[in-house]
């Protein structure tokens, strides 16, 4: 799968997450990569988002929870010319606002 990532739209301590549309399809969906860094267990990110996707298909279908569509991993040609693998997690975009805005307001 081939994806137009558009722009950042939330960070944690593993991921960022990017609003993205999905080239075959023209799907907008969020695409959360994991992050590189040399402070962070990239194996143990790896084991982190693979149980989250897991976690996500078992309650697929619940109103209130995101679908999580696939997980993989992708060659990306970073700006140094050299090829890396990243890992990432297709997901639904919520489009009606970010959740602290949802659970402030609600």
């Amino acid at each position: 799968n081939q994806f137009l990532l558009e722009k950042a739209i939330g960070q944690g301590g593993s991921s960022r997450v990017y609003m993205a549309t999905e080239v075959s399809s023209n799907k907008s969906l969020a695409v959360k990569i994991l992050r590189k860094d040399k402070e962070f267990k990239h194996e143990k990110a790896i084991k982190i988002i693979e149980k989250e996707h897991a976690i996500m298909q078992k309650i697929q279908g619940h109103p209130n929870i995101l679908q999580s569509y696939f997980t993989n991993t992708a060659g990306v040609l970073e700006s140094n010319g050299i090829c890396s693998d990243v890992m990432y997690n297709a997901i639904e975009l919520a489009e009606n606002g970010n959740f602290a805005y949802l659970i402030k307001n609600t």
